[in-house]
Parts: structure tokens; sequence; C-alpha cells
């Protein structure tokens, strides 16, 4: 019965979407490290549980089902909580892609796996075997952990450090002009230029404290990156501008209006929400989840009724896809943080590129893969079917590293926002596209409704996604912005080199 396997397979979405925002708001909160390493107990526990409630009854499957998904939904949230707090803004693309790659291998595994042991052991080995499996990364996790708050312990230090040193030269700035000068125009705007330039010195102090204290094993490309960024800045000193009378006294008018508008600036989860930013995530992350979650639910079975495969054959025929989005994930997150730190693209124009891309690649491959031809061989089906999955993956850096540019102090929280708006589209596609097929029969049309999905999101998407920090995010004005605010010159950073500007992680 299509519908109940809908139901059931819908009893995962619910729990998944329940848990999102509030395991943003816990990690943001807290930390993402406690979050996942607790989900990930939570989860392992409801999968090898499943065959004993799938013989309970209907309804104790559903709840096993919810609870998984509620345990695995504060996983993502939790994860880029910590992407924001401990990967620097520019090599994210790329750390979001490899995540995104090990993700989509862990399903890939999955997927051909099964058939081998559902055969050799029943099918009830598939999850004992998996809700094990997931323990043995528990110890792992805790060892990486516990070093990383010792990382940012020792990050925290040098910032203070660098804190207390540039507090004392700004203070001896006014000193200083009462030697030479009065103390009037010239000075504060000197000691307003200092400010400007103590901002950047201690943000710079505190990223090169962090990226010297992180192991650098892991990733050498993302190292390599970030690395010549940070070379680039240190070479910048920038120069206190001198001013007249007349830039000092507007400044300050500036600077008193500044103030009063922050004072009515709301922060937090509920301002975010009315921003037509974060509704492009939310919007993106619907519409491509129409045809991720649709795809992922009902392939084996359009594998099975439209192109003649045998339950046996389906692992060799399900691989593909995954291992494509794993491969096209890490390499597009990487080629996307190239474009950003070494080309000088805008970090907007980046996003459309591989969010549109990535939605409208899979549209069409999605359509090809229902009609005659696609569903004639099982062989072009799953080549249309594993070139859209892979496409799909370029949004790995397009909605799925673009909560991290607008909000990265709520990074978790509107990363949740985003996936829950996913989750929800998960929730009404697989049933609905059950209830297509149960009455119709007609795959042409229920791939057509995913593709559908992914074109109109694509187009909103392309309207409304923002690329820097939101006011209602809360984080501290950038050193350029903050010179523009103050009315005066931009600091010497702005000629570091070609096309690159000072922005703090």
């Amino acid at each position: 019965d299509k519908q109940f396997c809908g139901a059931v397979l819908s009893a995962f979405f619910a729990g998944y979407g329940a848990t999102q925002v509030y395991g943003g708001v816990l990690s943001d909160k807290y930390g993402g490290s406690a979050v996942l390493a607790l989900g990930l107990g939570v989860w392992s526990l409801a999968t090898a549980l499943t065959p004993m409630a799938a013989a309970a009854g209907a309804v104790p499957l559903l709840a096993a089902r919810a609870v998984l998904g509620m345990a695995q939904g504060v996983a993502f949230p939790a994860m880029h909580a910590l992407l924001a707090k401990h990967v620097p803004s520019k090599v994210r693309s790329g750390a979001i892609g490899i995540i995104m790659a090990c993700a989509h291998i862990g399903t890939a595994t999955g997927f051909g796996a099964s058939p081998a042991i559902i055969d050799a052991l029943g099918w009830q080995w598939t999850y004992y075997l998996f809700g094990g499996a997931a323990l043995l990364w528990l110890p792992l996790w805790i060892h990486v952990a516990r070093e990383a708050a010792r990382n940012v312990t020792k990050a925290v230090a040098a910032a203070t450090a660098a804190t207390a040193a540039a507090a004392k030269a700004s203070r001896a700035v006014p000193a200083a002009g009462m030697i030479g000068a009065p103390v009037g125009a010239g000075a504060g705007a000197v000691l307003c230029s200092a400010t400007v330039q103590d901002v950047a010195t201690i943000r710079l102090a505190a990223r090169e404290a962090d990226f010297a204290s992180t192991s650098r094993s892991a990733h050498p490309l993302l190292d390599a990156i970030e690395q010549q960024h940070l070379q680039q800045q240190k070479q910048v000193v920038p120069a206190a501008p001198a001013t007249t009378a007349a830039a000092h006294s507007s400044h300050t008018e500036s600077s008193h209006s500044e103030s009063r508008e922050q004072q009515k600036i709301n922060i937090g989860f509920w301002p975010l929400m009315r921003r037509k930013e974060v509704w492009a995530i939310a919007v993106a992350q619907y519409a491509a989840g129409w045809g991720f979650y649709g795809l992922l639910a009902w392939l084996p079975q359009f594998l099975i009724e439209s192109c003649g495969l045998q339950l046996s054959q389906l692992g060799a025929f399900t691989l593909a896809p995954y291992l494509m989005q794993a491969a096209v994930g890490a390499g597009a997150g990487l080629m996307a943080d190239n474009l950003i730190v070494k080309r000088n693209w805008g970090v907007k124009d980046v996003r459309i590129l591989m969010q549109v891309a990535g939605m409208l690649g899979p549209a069409a491959c999605l359509f090809a893969a229902a009609s005659p031809f696609g569903a004639s061989s099982p062989y072009v089906a799953t080549g249309l079917i594993t070139a859209g999955m892979g496409m799909s993956a370029l949004t790995c850096s397009g909605v799925s590293a673009n909560h991290l540019d607008i909000a990265p102090r709520h990074a978790g929280v509107v990363f949740g926002v985003g996936n829950t708006a996913g989750t929800l589209a998960g929730l009404v596609a697989v049933p609905g596209l059950g209830y297509v097929l149960q009455h119709t029969g007609n795959w042409s049309l229920a791939f057509g409704l995913a593709a559908a999905h992914n074109v109109v999101g694509a187009a909103l998407w392309a309207k409304w996604v923002g690329d820097e920090p939101l006011p209602e995010d809360g984080g501290d004005a950038e050193p350029v912005q903050q010179a523009k605010q103050l009315q005066l010159p931009e600091p010497a950073v702005m000629q570091a080199g070609p096309g690159l500007k000072l922005k703090a992680a």
C-alpha cells in the first residue's frame, strides 16, 4: 500500500522538522558539540529498535520513525553552528561541501549495502547494523570536541591580549594631540580612526590565534586558501587619516544618529524571520526538498516498477546518484571558495550561480528520467537521475552556505528554519507523491511536480538572496563599514591587493 508506505516515511520527516529550529537555538547558545553527540546517541538507539517497533504494530513503528527524525533533526543545525564559530568565512563553502559529501557517501553506502544484508540476514539486520555502527563515531567525536574546546580557549586568550594592547594604544592618542595641537576636531577624528584600526587588529589577531591553534592536517587545501588570505591581511597597516573640524562635526552627528538607529533594531530569531533574505533560504529549501526527499523515498520503487529491476539489483543503481552528489558537492564547495577568494567574485553572485544551477539542472533531468525515453532503460533513467542529483549538490555552495553569510551569530537557528522548510516539503511530498502514484500510476506527473517546485524556488532565490550579515543578527559592523558610517576616509586596508577587502570572519 503506497499510501501507508508514504505515511511511514513521512513520520520521519515530521520528527525531523520538529527539532530543527530548537536544535539550532540550543547549538547557537551552548555550542553544537554536545547537541550533536546527544542526537547521534538517540537516533542510533531508535534505529536499532525499529524492527521491534514494526513487530508491535503500526503505531509503535510510526513513533520509532518519528523519534529517529527528531534525533537526526538537531544534527545539521549543530554542525552549522560549529562551522560559524570554527571555520573562517572565506572557506566555509568548501567545509560545507566536504560535510555534505560525507553525508551523501553515507547514504550511498546504506543503499548499496542494504540489499545484500537483507538477502543474507533479513531486513531487521539493516537496522541493527546501521544503528550500532553509528555509535563507533561517538568516542572520536568526544575527543575532537575536547581538543576544539582547548583551542577556543587559546584563541580567546590571544584575542583578549590583543584587545588590551589596542585599548592601551587608543588611550595614548589624546595625549599625543595635547602635545602638538589642541584636543579638538583633529584629535577626535584621529581617535575615531584609531578605533577602526583597533577593530581590524583585534579581529585579525583572534583569527590568527584560532587558525594557528587548530589542527590543520585534515583539510590542507582549505587551510592553504585561508593562510594566503591571512598573509595578505598581515601586510596591511591601516593608516589614521587626517581630517578637518567640519569632518569631525559631521561624523559626530552621524555617529549619534547611527547609535539611535541601532537601538531601534531588534536582534534575534523573530526579527530575522521578517527578512526576505531568511525567507529566500526557507523557500529554496522547501522547493528543493520536494525533489530531493521525494526522489529519496520513491527512487527504488520507480526503478522496480518503471525500469523492471529486481530488489537484489537496486544497490548498484541507487548507489551512483549519491556518489555523484558527494563528488560534486565537495568540488562545488572548493570552487565557490576559489571564486570568492582568488577571483574576487561577489558572494551573492556565487550563491545565485550555484543555487540556480543546482535547481534548474535537476528539474530538467527529472522531466527526462520520467519520460518514456528515460523509463525505457534502467541505465538511461539512472544516468539522468545521477546527473540531476549530482547537479543538486551545487546547492551546498548556495543555500546551504548562505545562512553563514547573513546570520553567522544565529547560523544554527537560521539553518534550522531553512531545513524545517525542506523537511515540510518532504512531509508533504512523500505521501503526496504516493497519493498521485496510487491513483494515477503516472511517474511523469510525480516527477514533474518536483521539477516545477525547483523552477519556482530558483526564481525566488535569485530575487531575495542576501550576502551580508543582517543587522538583526547582532554582529558588529566591519571596519570599512564603520569608516563609512563615521564619514571618514576608508582605511588603507582597502588597498591591500587587487580587489581585496578586509572582512572579519
